[in-house]
């Protein structure tokens, strides 16, 4: 027996191939395929191991953490394969000698994979598309998963994943709702009847949107007015959301419909159905008349007075009203509804906890708040005194807005209150969009000049008035003064 395994080794010893002026014999063969596969092991747990705990703390970005651990183990193993090839006696040359006999036809093969592979070190390279951005590729929308040297897994919102060549994605159009931006905007259209409210439609839509938690509060949701349908008025809202929720971008707008939905109800907004109006021109309607009488029974037609009458509901003003409040603001009294609008545009809704604390004393004047619900109490923290409890309807911090008086007492919350803010910012941009805005401001608060000269001595007993703004027109101060804080 042991003769036989002898004879048979030594025959097997003895084949050999002739490959170009090489040989390599079956033996050499079989050890080529023996280390080709333990180094294909090795450099696969590398791989793995290199994927998930060697290179996380250095690499944050899964895809780029995959494609080095990638470049790194094929290397290592290919490298790896050559030494246990040399050191064994095996004639690498012969490989130079197989390689160029493939190589045409596995490049031919091959075509696809390379185009891939290229494809995926392109989008790797560049960074523009990243594992965790929301994408649209055609019709297709869902989760980057994985970026890899063939494929890049796309998760759908059913769960379900899509495995997609690279060269899709480098030779048509995405949309990356991640690329270089953290948040994104939604479109909601809303139509209106003709003979609706426009400032209260505004109001009523930036209220629902400031009522989401998932809309930002920067930048702020807008209210544009597109133009004049066929049956209704056509606004659209605008809202910003984080670029990591454009996954759950159905889930948000169908929360926002229905918010706006009760808001309109609650405020008496129409919104109008599709409707036809029919003129008809030379009808004898005495004709008419008798015709139908002979047609028609006559119990079926009921008298003037048996008609039910509907009863007229009488459209009360909504419970939370900003422009109401605005009103009763000394300086947007007499503003125009074009303005109040733009005002109610620009602010946003800030909540307040129970005893969470707005401002202290001396704190910059950058905002002005009305109290839409809850109340505030206002009281000298040096003094330990309380000023005042403001409820829902006042206003306060006009003046420190827009003249920058600091704050002269601490404000509060008693219970939880929902406030209606205008900051320095927003209220910046609306004068540098409408420089018209600010003369008109400025008229108007020409008409409290008391009241302006006693916070004008304010901030100069405070030491908070610059040498330059000590004109005796108290008008002249105060158009001086809006340009300096608001750079117009």
């Amino acid at each position: 027996m042991w003769n036989f395994v002898s004879n048979l080794l030594n025959l097997v010893r003895t084949i050999e191939f002739q490959v170009g002026r090489s040989s390599i014999s079956l033996v050499e063969i079989v050890q080529l395929i023996f280390f080709v596969i333990i180094t294909f092991c090795l450099a696969n747990y590398l791989n793995r191991f290199l994927k998930y705990q060697g290179l996380t703390k250095v690499i944050v970005d899964k895809g780029s953490r995959y494609i080095i651990a990638n470049f790194i183990s094929y290397g290592v193993g290919f490298f790896f394969l050559l030494v246990i090839l040399q050191t064994t006696g095996f004639d690498i040359s012969i490989l130079a000698v197989i390689g160029g006999g493939l190589g045409i036809g596995i490049g031919l093969g091959f075509q696809d994979f390379t185009k891939n592979f290229i494809s995926g070190l392109t989008l790797l390279t560049e960074g523009k598309i990243k594992t965790g951005d929301y994408v649209r590729l055609g019709e297709l929308c869902g989760f980057v998963q994985e970026i890899s040297t063939r494929a890049t897994v796309v998760r759908k919102k059913d769960g379900s994943s899509v495995v997609i060549p690279n060269s899709h994605f480098v030779e048509n159009q995405i949309v990356n709702f991640h690329y270089e931006t953290d948040h994104v905007r939604l479109k909601i259209p809303v139509t209106v009847a003709y003979d609706s409210d426009t400032t209260l439609v505004t109001e009523v839509l930036l209220v629902a949107a400031y009522l989401d938690q998932n809309i930002l509060q920067m930048p702020s949701p807008q209210v544009i007015f597109i133009g004049f349908g066929d049956n209704a008025l056509c606004f659209e809202l605008w809202v910003w959301i984080q670029s990591d929720q454009m996954g759950f971008k159905e889930e948000i707008t169908s929360s926002l419909h229905f918010t706006i939905e009760y808001k309109f109800r609650e405020n008496h907004i129409k919104i109008p159905f599709p409707q036809r109006e029919l003129w008809l021109h030379n009808i004898n309607f005495a004709a008419f008349k008798s015709n139908v009488a002979d047609h028609v029974p006559e119990t079926t037609i009921p008298d003037a007075d048996e008609v039910p009458k509907i009863k007229s509901t009488t459209i009360s003003e909504p419970q939370i009203s900003i422009r109401a409040a605005l009103k009763k603001v000394s300086c947007f009294s007499h503003l125009s509804e074009f303005r109040l609008r733009q005002i109610i545009e620009i602010g946003r809704l800030k909540p307040l906890k129970k005893r969470e604390i707005l401002f202290r004393e001396n704190d910059p004047g950058d905002a002005f708040y009305i109290i839409l619900s809850g109340s505030i109490e206002v009281y000298a923290e040096t003094l330990k005194k309380q000023l005042a409890v403001l409820e829902a309807g006042n206003f306060f911090g006009e003046m420190s807005l827009m003249l920058g008086v600091p704050r002269t007492a601490t404000t509060k919350a008693l219970e939880n209150t929902l406030l209606f803010a205008i900051t320095n910012n927003n209220f910046k941009v609306l004068l540098q969009k409408h420089p018209d805005f600010h003369e008109a401001l400025v008229d108007e608060l020409s008409n409290h000049q008391e009241e302006l000269i006693q916070r004008k001595r304010e901030m100069q007993e405070m030491g908070c008035l610059p040498p330059d703004e000590q004109e005796v027109n108290i008008v002249t101060w105060v158009r001086h003064r809006l340009k300096t804080l608001f750079n117009l």
